[in-house]
């Protein structure tokens, strides 16, 4: 058996799913797993740091046994997987206000 094909398919396989090379609007919203903890949830917040350390919030699902909402990490872009597209979380914030809505105006007395 050639380990070097293998370990090569393997490598392709999980840089075709990688989140390095995609835009922080394209991985919010995402089911994501950590390649080296295992750990999994979905993408809420994409951090973009001076040295070039890009990092992902990535909150798990509802623990329903201890009903209660496990810790969320933070992790490397680089560690992450998407494990499924068609599972992404969107929100439409059109009607709420927000960073595209104008501030609040204090009246004048």
């Amino acid at each position: 058996m050639n380990w070097g094909k293998v370990e090569g398919k393997r490598q392709y396989k999980m840089a075709q799913k990688s989140c390095t090379n995609l835009a922080p609007s394209e991985i919010l919203g995402h089911k994501v797993k950590d390649v080296i903890s295992g750990f999994e949830g979905r993408v809420t917040g994409y951090v973009i740091y001076l040295s070039g350390c890009n990092q992902l919030n990535i909150v798990p699902e509802y623990d329903k046994k201890a009903k209660k909402w496990p810790e969320a990490h933070w992790i490397d872009v680089q560690r992450a997987v998407i494990v499924d597209k068609s599972q992404r979380v969107t929100l439409d914030n059109r009607k709420t206000p927000g960073h595209d809505e104008p501030p609040a105006e204090r009246e004048t007395p």
